[in-house]
């Protein structure tokens, strides 16, 4: 999947991601512990600044994590975790210029 991302955060996204893909182990960790508190923080962390970074997609399942955990349900959690993972590692990055990115909504 290629996404395009404003070239003003090419310094920090690849920071953003490894630190997104270092969380995938720690959701799953707080999934076999039963820990929704964690995963309601981090789903509402992941829902809010993804979209920030160009990433709908995460924010969404973000979302997600964080209304299930509230919930206290686990059964569509690894499914969550997964596409999470899945879209980290295949996720191709586009800089662009800002104006660039806003063409598409003239």
């Amino acid at each position: 999947m290629i996404i395009e991302v404003s070239s003003d955060l090419e310094d920090i996204l690849p920071k953003y991601l490894d630190n997104r893909r270092k969380e995938i182990n720690e959701l799953k960790a707080f999934c076999d512990q039963q820990d929704f508190t964690s995963l309601k923080t981090r789903g509402h962390r992941l829902a809010g600044n993804a979209p920030s970074y160009g990433m709908p997609l995460l924010g969404e399942l973000g979302r997600k994590i964080e209304q299930d955990a509230l919930s206290q349900e686990l059964s569509n959690m690894a499914l969550y975790i997964a596409q999470m993972e899945e879209f980290l590692n295949n996720v191709q990055v586009e800089f662009v210029e800002e104006d660039e990115c806003w063409d598409d909504d003239l």
